[in-house]
């Protein structure tokens, strides 16, 4: 496994001030950060390294070096169904806003269009620092939804009714044993950015939620490597994949030949705007399961839908849009709004839900 002194190398590329500072290779990324997670790098040295290479900012051939050397060390499935979308979440959680994702995320897989569907993967995992908001996998348990089990479970369900959520204990309990050392480094790392894109499940597209815009290029950068055909970055609710409605916002498209970007606008889809205060909800997670059902059921006809039905757009559209952005998206409204009003997104959740209490 080697010992710590294997790690000093890698200290003195990302830590020596930037006149004597470089990037690294992707192959020198992926030691270093296997020596972090195997751990034969100290706390000191992990702490070190992780904070020198945030403060010179991780190119793309970084972050591919990192997630080769996360995926070494993950159980990733690959289900049998076409055109899976993973959506990649903070994991680190809410604290402000709805998770109207997880309603959208229930709407795409329930469209039934002949291109097959958008199926959905979701993937998080137990409280997180930085942040230590309300995760995403609290949520799905006041759902009433399966969150913890072998990943082969949740390819099946995906196989099944099309949804499914991952957690990282499960499919990377080697990552996730790292969660004391990011409270105590206290500050966002490499795992705040490559966690979106971990990709347990092998799909062939991927919504990911970004905020900061210095990392927007290295990601896209790093995500036209994956050979994924089409993926989606946008500058969500709290990092997240929700878009907002009250507001314009960037959207990345992002292809193996290029990275395309455009303004999402609500307005031109006649969508009503939902300010920040239409879609507040407290960090708790039966209140944030209420109001899922409520969107789902029906009975929420506020503003917020709106702003879930454009989200669940956006991952429909990644999978079977067609035509220009607005072209494409304006139809994926149409089918998310026909999942919602028929009733098969409530059908949907429902069958996860018997899913969960069925053990699977």
């Amino acid at each position: 496994m080697g010992t710590p002194s294997a790690m000093k190398p890698y200290l003195k590329l990302v830590g020596t001030g930037p006149n004597s500072n470089r990037n690294l290779t992707r192959a020198e990324a992926g030691a270093a950060l296997g020596m972090i997670v195997d751990g034969v790098a100290t706390p000191a040295q992990a702490g070190a390294f992780l904070i020198g290479a945030r403060v010179q900012g991780e190119s793309s051939e970084e972050l591919l070096g990192y997630l080769d050397a996360l995926h070494g060390r993950m159980t990733r499935v690959a289900p049998a169904v076409a055109g899976l979308v993973d959506v990649g979440a903070p994991y680190d959680g809410r604290s402000r806003t709805l998770a109207i994702g997880v309603a959208a995320s229930v709407i795409a897989a329930a469209v039934e269009d002949p291109a097959g569907g958008a199926p959905q993967l979701l993937h998080g995992s137990g409280p997180m620092p930085p942040k230590y908001g309300l995760d995403l996998g609290s949520i799905l348990e006041a759902l009433g939804v399966p969150t913890r089990g072998d990943p082969s479970a949740a390819a099946a369900l995906i196989e099944r009714i099309g949804i499914a959520y991952l957690d990282a204990r499960d499919f990377a309990p080697a990552i996730a044993t790292l969660r004391e050392f990011r409270d105590e480094v206290g500050l966002r790392t490499v795992f705040s950015t490559i966690e979106k894109v971990y990709d347990p499940a092998r799909a062939p597209h991927h919504i990911v939620g970004m905020t900061h815009a210095p990392y927007l290029e290295r990601l896209t950068g790093a995500m036209q490597t994956q050979g994924w055909p089409r993926s989606l970055v946008v500058q969500g609710l709290e990092g997240s994949a929700d878009v907002p409605t009250g507001r314009a916002s960037r959207l990345l498209i992002v292809t193996p030949e290029a990275v395309e970007e455009t303004r999402l606008t609500p307005a031109s889809y006649g969508l009503r705007p939902a300010r920040d205060e239409d879609l507040a909800c407290a960090p708790v997670a039966e209140a944030h399961a209420a109001g899922i059902r409520a969107l789902l059921d029906g009975s929420d006809t506020s503003a917020r839908r709106d702003a879930l039905l454009l989200s669940a757009a956006l991952r429909i559209w990644v999978v079977v849009g067609v035509g220009t952005s607005t072209a494409g998206i304006a139809e994926a409204l149409a089918l998310a709004e026909a999942a919602l009003q028929s009733g098969a997104a409530a059908a949907r959740l429902s069958a996860w839900r018997a899913a969960g209490s069925s053990g699977g």
